[in-house]
Order: C-alpha cells, then structure tokens, then sequence
C-alpha cells in the first residue's frame, strides 16, 4: 500500500473522530444549557415566591413586631435605670465581654434582676454592681446545666427569693443551717431576722459559693464559642436587625393605627349618637314597628286567602279526574270479582279434601289412644300385684314384731352390762397396778 493512501485514509480516520468529538461536545454543551435554564428558572420562582405580595406582608410584619419588641425593651432600659444608664450600659457590655453572650441577649434578665434587687431596697448603684455578679451567675448556669438563659435566669431569680425549690435544676441547694451561718458571717444575725434585701445579697452569696467550688463559675466564658450560644446570639443579632429594619415602617405603621383608632373611637360615638337618637324618636320608631307589624298582618291574610284559593282549586281538580278514575275502577273491578272467586273455589277444595280424610284421622287417633290406654292398665295391674304381697306378708310376720323388739332389746343390754364390768375390771387392775408402781418408786426414794 503507498504511503498516499495510507495518508488518506489516516485523514479520514481523523475527520470521522472530530466529528464524533464535535457531536458529544455540541451534546454537553445543550445539557449544561439546559441545566442553566433550569436553575436560572428555579432561581426566579424563589425570587418571585420571596418578593410576593404575601410574603413581602408577612415579612413587613416581622420586622414591625420585632422594632415593636425592641422599642419596648429599650423604653424598659431606660426607665428601670435612669440616672445610672450609662453604667449599666457599661455593665451589660462587660458581662458581654466576659461571659460571650451578646448585651442585648443580657437585657432582659439584667433589667429584672436590678428592679428585683433595688425594690427589696438596695440603692441604684449597688443594685447595679449586685447586677453584674447576677449575669455572670445566671450565665454560667444557662451553659453549665445546658438550658436557656432565659429559664436559668427565671430560676436563679425565684432561688433568690427564698424558694429554694427553683435552685434544683440548676444545681442550688441550701438548708436552714446554711443561710443562718452566712447571715451571721455577713450581717451578724440570723437569716430570719434580715431585711429583703439582705436575704436576697445571702442567697447571692449561697449561689455564688456552690458555683465556686462545683466548677459551674466561668462556664459561660468557657462554653462562649459552643453552637448553643451561637446560636442564641445568632437569633438576637437577626432580631436586632429586624428592628432595625423596620423601626421606620412602625414609625409609619404607628400613626395609621393611631388614625384607625380614631376613626373607631369615632364610630363609637357615632353609635352612642345612634342609641340617643333612638331614644329620642322612641314614638317614631313605635310607630313604624306599628306599620311593619301591620304589613305583616296583611301579608299573612292575603297568604291565607291564596291558601284557601288553592285548597278550592285542589278539590276542582279532584272533581275533573273522578271520571276518569270510575272508568278506571271499572275496568279493573271484573279482574278483581274473578281473584276472589278463584279465592274462594281454592278454599272450597281444601275444604272437601280435610272432609273426605277426616274419618281416617279419627279411625288413627282411636287406635293410638287404646294403645296408650292398655298400657296404663297394665302398669296399674302390676302395681297393684305387688302391693298386695307386701301387704300380706307384712300380716304374716306382724304377731311376731313385739317378741323380736323385745328381744333384740335384752340382747343390747346384756351387751352394754358385759362392757361395762369388762372396762371397770381393766380399770381397777391397771389401778392397783399404778399404786403398786408408786409405793415402790416411794420405798426407793426413802432409801437413797
């Protein structure tokens, strides 16, 4: 083979494989399109679903309840702490610092703990110091025992108070003995004798002390980059921004319910008028209620009169078909005659039939009750036969019974005699025996 067809045939070889290679590239290349059309597709409907009417106004209603929420909580700050807002705003920062847990996350149970403690009559200032020590206890609790902070704070604050119970699932427990011997550490005097404030700083110092020395004291530090504090910090960041978010939609909102509360308490006025209005034209409206009850009346007699028309109409009717239905019945009136005689020849053949069998049923009801009949007399008979046997044999023997009572009789007694003196004979020989016995063991006692 030359070289030319060699090299002819290897371009063929090559054309055929670009070919093939052109194919599967143009086929991938569809199916990458196609599945790009298919992802820009989705992409759009979630895009449309995200910005859909709906959604758009369930999501405005976040963000205007959680500006709403966030308003509160702030205007709660602000009132609980007055002078020392600043202060506190510090304090919250550094618990942050310390314990992980975002400022705003400490809150809630700050400003409840500081009102709890300056109410029982600590000052501002050492309220918000016993504050700060609070957090870092509650805390710790919230990632020691793994629950909410939230829940931790609601129990370590009950504790707190007294309820010892509310310390159990986070790990606070004390006795009378206890609270007496840290009252007269701290005040000098025992726990019952304290002022509410000062029970409240013992407890403190009690919850304090057991965090200490079961090594629950730092845990939230400890614990700060773990998923469950993330996660809580995550929830309050995103809260945050919806209401920061929508803190402009509720300026906005909060003038339209304002204008909606008008316009009820405007309708209510509207209808106060209404019932004063009402009792004013009380005639006019006796009046009219006259009139509509007239009205009723006369509808129900011109309903009663159609009533009656039709009852009237309903009987011309029935005089318009009665011919109709007579040439019926007397049509079917020989139909019925010939029925009832069938009926009635049916029954005159039974009859004839039970009179040509009856004397066969009396000839067999004869023949079973003699039957029945001899039978009886025979069972009579033979009672009969042996009641006499019994009878005259009993006449037989009847001279007889008083000599064999009597007899029988003297025989019992005989026996009954011969008993007796046999056992009063075995009595007085094994008597005199145990005597014997006795005066021997007797004799033998006074000799040794």
């Amino acid at each position: 083979m030359s070289s030319f067809i060699i090299d002819g045939l290897l371009k063929l070889n090559g054309a055929q494989q670009f070919q093939n290679d052109l194919k599967q590239t143009q086929n991938q290349t569809e199916s990458a399109v196609n599945k790009m059309a298919k992802s820009f597709n989705n992409l759009a409907k979630t895009v449309v679903a995200a910005f859909s009417v709906r959604a758009i106004a369930g999501f405005t209603k976040t963000l205007v309840s959680a500006a709403a929420q966030v308003n509160a909580s702030n205007a709660q700050f602000a009132a609980t702490f007055k002078e020392v807002g600043d202060s506190a705003t510090k304090m919250f920062n550094d618990v942050s610092k310390a314990t992980g847990v975002m400022a705003t996350r400490l809150r809630v149970a700050g400003t409840k703990a500081f009102s709890q403690f300056k109410g029982a009559g600590l000052d501002a200032n050492r309220a918000l110091s016993e504050t700060e020590r609070y957090l870092n206890l509650a805390a710790d609790a919230a990632a020691y025992y793994d629950i909410s902070l939230e829940d931790a704070d609601m129990r370590l604050r009950s504790f707190i108070r007294g309820n010892v119970e509310a310390g159990d699932m986070i790990g606070l427990f004390t006795s009378e003995t206890q609270r007496n011997s840290k009252a007269l550490e701290i005040y000098g005097t025992k726990y019952i004798n304290l002022t509410e404030a000062q029970k409240q700083m013992v407890m403190l110092n009690i919850a304090d002390e057991i965090y200490r020395q079961s090594g629950a004291l730092g845990q939230a530090s400890r614990e700060s980059g773990e998923y469950a504090n993330q996660s809580g910090n995550l929830a309050e960041s995103w809260l945050q921004l919806k209401a920061a978010m929508g803190d402009k939609v509720l300026e906005a909102v909060i003038p339209v319910m304002q204008s909606i509360s008008n316009i009820m308490d405007d309708m209510r006025y509207k209808v106060e008028d209404f019932n004063a209005w009402i009792d004013t034209n009380k005639s006019t409206i006796t009046g009219w209620v006259e009139n509509a009850k007239t009205a009723f009346s006369n509808f129900i007699r011109f309903w009663s009169t159609l009533c009656d028309d039709l009852r009237w109409e309903f009987f011309n009717f029935i005089d318009a078909v009665s011919p109709a239905f007579n040439e019926l019945w007397n049509t079917i009136s020989p139909i019925i005659d010939t029925i009832r005689e069938g009926l009635i020849s049916a029954w005159n053949k039974i009859a004839e039939v039970w009179a040509e069998s009856a004397p066969f049923f009396d000839e067999l009801w004869i023949t079973i009750a003699t039957g029945i009949s001899e039978v009886v007399s025979g069972i009579s008979e033979t009672i009969s036969a042996v009641w006499d046997f019994l009878q005259e044999l009993y006449d037989k023997i009847e001279p007889y019974l008083p000599t064999i009572f009597e007899t029988v009789e003297t025989l019992i007694e005989s026996a009954q005699i011969f008993v007796k003196e046999k056992i009063d004979t075995i009595v007085s020989y094994l008597t005199t025996m145990g005597d014997t016995i006795k005066g021997i063991f007797s004799a033998l006692t006074l000799a040794m």
